[in-house]
């Protein structure tokens, strides 16, 4: 016992560290939250995450957007701005086709067209049991693809399947739906259609070819 009378008692090693680990799973808890919360900012826009919680409006910029692209899939894009203050992504796709996904009022509208072999589609077009064949099988795939689409004529107007000579489409994501994942999924979709029609086209070409 000490002199003075007072009692004294060793530092606990379980209590420092029971200390020790709730540092560390305080700490690692808030940097999870944290960069949750981040990325829900940049990625998940105007949309409610928690009752009573919805999360800012993204303010969309060439660097966001540029950022959600995926580099895997569009290597080859080319920024443009214009002479409004917004901002164009210039993609290329299949035979030099091309994708726009331009920035507007804090939304993204996603725009091209593509026109197809000349040679191929007259082929088809005039031989009235393929003509039907091809509508139906490809806009089957186009109606499912995000957004909407026309047919344009040589004078590059909106026209009929009869007088189609390519295919047109747009797709727009207004604020409550920006995401990286919509846009990369509208993106790849779009794509997949159009690459669809055009091997249908040459499917279809080929076999006239063969049987003529």
């Amino acid at each position: 016992m000490p002199e003075d009378g007072k009692s004294t008692s060793k530092p606990s090693l379980r209590g420092d560290v029971i200390d020790i680990f709730l540092w560390i799973f305080v700490t690692v808890g808030a940097t999870f939250l944290g960069n949750r919360l981040a990325y829900s900012l940049r990625h998940y826009s105007g949309r409610q995450i928690l009752p009573g919680f919805e999360l800012p409006k993204t303010v969309l910029t060439a660097d966001i957007v540029e950022d959600w692209l995926d580099n895997y899939h569009f290597e080859e894009y080319e920024l443009k701005e214009q002479d409004n203050g917004y901002f164009e992504f210039h993609i290329q796709n299949i035979d030099d086709g091309e994708m726009v996904v331009q920035i507007f009022e804090q939304g993204l509208r996603v725009f091209g067209e593509y026109e197809l072999p000349a040679d191929k589609i007259l082929m088809i077009m005039e031989r009235p049991q393929d003509r039907e064949r091809l509508k139906t099988e490809i806009e089957a795939v186009l109606t499912n693809a995000p957004g909407g689409f026309d047919y344009f004529d040589d004078e590059g107007e909106s026209c009929g399947f009869e007088d189609m000579r390519g295919v047109r489409f747009e797709y727009r994501l207004y604020p409550d739906g920006l995401s990286q994942h919509e846009l990369n999924n509208g993106l790849l979709s779009i794509e997949q259609a159009i690459e669809y029609v055009d091997n249908r086209v040459e499917q279809m070409a080929d076999n006239v070819q063969a049987n003529r």
